[in-house]
């Protein structure tokens, strides 16, 4: 039984703002850029939240992988400036059949400042924002 479980990296992104965010995950340097959008948040403590997670035919191990997200800090601005950040996540052990939950993730949410009109990401665990990096 123990043989069968095996360590699947995850991440899970929120939408905590009243503004539809639009996002792009890459997990490794060989992958491409896959885009997500998250709708605005419906009631206070109710969000739209994507779980992200490795696919499992990954079979390297987890310490080599570096996680990036990239989005626009001015969704009013006509110019696409993407800001790039590293993430860290969780890998629990699970079985073939098992489906990942938020609550297997490493949380993190996009929140929005109407008066600056910018988007940051939030790391949830430690409630500040998330280091830009460069790309």
């Amino acid at each position: 039984m123990l043989k069968t479980l095996k360590p699947v990296p995850i991440f899970s992104i929120a939408n905590t703002s009243d503004i539809e965010i639009r996002y792009e995950v890459k997990w490794l340097e060989t992958d491409n850029w896959r885009p997500y959008t998250l709708k605005p948040h419906p009631a206070p403590d109710r969000w739209e939240a994507h779980n992200h997670a490795l696919l499992p035919s990954y079979m390297g191990p987890t310490e080599n992988i570096n996680p990036r997200v990239r989005f626009v800090s001015n969704p009013n601005d006509s110019k696409i400036i993407y800001h790039f950040a590293a993430l860290e996540f969780y890998s629990p052990n699970v079985g073939p059949d098992y489906e990942l939950y938020r609550r297997d993730a490493r949380e993190y949410h996009f929140s929005y400042d109407s008066r600056q009109e910018t988007v940051q990401l939030i790391d949830s665990e430690k409630g500040l924002p998330v280091r830009i990096a460069n790309q």
